[in-house]
């Protein structure tokens, strides 16, 4: 078969690049579909020795039916799953379910569905969570424009200046990224939290504005501040929780938090105070289940850049709370007026602080997606609790930032 040649995913004997699978599927869940998909034609039931695999010699299972491997077609049906671990040797690379079917099986599940089968999914409300983000409305947008308008598209409400030929990066920073993939040491993968030289660059960058200086351990990069923002909500997500976000702010706060144990609680911005933080409403709003309040300094979507005086209240206010802060501080010193931008890490012997930031903003190069999370941890709060162990646990379980970037 010619997509056999051509496929580099595929072995030459139409196999899966000649390696074997390993699929652990929950043992509970094993028996009971074994025993309701008793019937399942055996052309469509993979034995267990096609799914050997010297390592995990114990997770043999014909839960999922692989008819046999041939030179013209390869297919492979699913019936049920909860957790699924898929691993090739000898290099034992763990990728996800669907990374293996897209890639290395001819995916055609309308031909293992009998007639009388009947699927029956409940989408989680995390699915619908981009209906909040602004991805998801540009993405909604551009789908019903007409094909045939030339005219050009400004996207107003997405912070990416690298559509406008006169905003660019430097050089410099082309010339670094250039000799970088020139060099091949970085096209491996990076460790989770984000290569050393790179997290002391950032420690060093972010200290200079800071009272107390950042080591590499309180540096976590990722891919770009959304993922920062996902790192955040979702080790602090706990049942009952809430977190206190602004409003007017940034919408992937939401998005976020559908897919979280996170109760999403709401304090306004004050117009006629420069769209200070309303302080009296966020102690109000805040409870015995609060675990954090947001601010977005310089300001998404007003612009507001807060005084030191101003943010030293908002870190009172939170340790009144016994709170920490989360600062959003992507658009660090792009600031048009009287207000300097203060770093919230400078309050970090009064508060803890999560700083998230990335190079999108500040570099004009959004699409190389490195952004960091921030312990600013000055009486060791974060540690002692257990939330930097929490963020190293979850961003072993996430992607890594891009090497050759960092």
């Amino acid at each position: 078969m010619d997509d056999a040649k051509a496929n580099p995913y595929w072995g030459s004997d139409g196999g899966v690049c000649n390696e074997d699978i390993t699929i652990l599927i929950d043992g509970a869940w094993k028996r009971n579909v074994t025993q309701a998909h008793k019937q399942l034609h055996k052309d469509y039931v993979a034995g267990y020795k096609e799914l050997h695999h010297g390592m995990h010699s114990d997770a043999f299972t014909n839960e999922i039916g692989l008819r046999s491997f041939m030179q013209k077609a390869i297919y492979c049906f699913i019936w049920c799953f909860r957790s699924i671990r898929i691993t090739f040797t000898p290099t034992v690379q763990h990728c996800s379910m669907a990374t293996v079917i897209g890639l290395c099986l001819r995916v055609k599940l309308k031909h293992y569905f009998p007639p009388h089968y009947k699927v029956d999914i409940e989408v989680s409300p995390g699915s619908y969570a981009d209906e909040g983000s602004v991805s998801g409305v540009l993405n909604s947008l551009m789908k019903n424009l007409n094909p045939s308008d030339n005219r050009q598209i400004l996207r107003l409400g997405h912070g990416d200046p690298s559509h406008f030929p006169c905003f660019y990066t430097s050089p410099f920073a082309e010339d670094a990224v250039v000799d970088a993939l020139r060099s091949r040491q970085f096209n491996c993968y990076s460790s989770t939290a984000g290569i050393l030289p790179a997290r002391k660059a950032v420690a060093e960058y972010l200290s200079r504005h800071l009272p107390n200086k950042l080591s590499p351990d309180d540096i976590f990069l990722t891919l770009g501040c959304t993922h920062a923002i996902e790192v955040a909500l979702s080790v602090l997500s706990n049942p009952g929780a809430n977190i206190l976000i602004p409003k007017p702010g940034f919408p992937y706060y939401e998005a976020v938090s559908a897919n979280t144990d996170l109760e999403i609680r709401h304090f306004n911005l004050l117009p006629e105070k420069g769209w200070e933080v309303d302080l009296d409403a966020v102690g109000a709003l805040a409870d015995e289940n609060t675990v954090a309040m947001v601010i977005i300094n310089p300001g998404n979507p007003c612009g507001n850049v807060y005084s030191y005086e101003h943010l030293q209240k908002v870190a009172e206010t939170a340790k009144k709370l016994g709170i920490l802060v989360i600062a959003d501080e992507v658009y660090e010193h792009l600031t048009f007026g009287k207000n300097s931008f203060i770093p919230m890490g400078v309050f970090s012997n009064i508060v803890p602080v999560l700083t998230l930031g990335s190079i999108s903003k500040r570099w004009i190069v959004p699409g190389w997606r490195v952004g960091w999370l921030v312990t600013n941890d000055f009486h060791g709060v974060l540690q002692k609790s257990g939330l930097v162990d929490s963020i190293k646990d979850f961003l072993n379980i996430s992607s890594d930032p891009v090497t050759f970037i960092q």
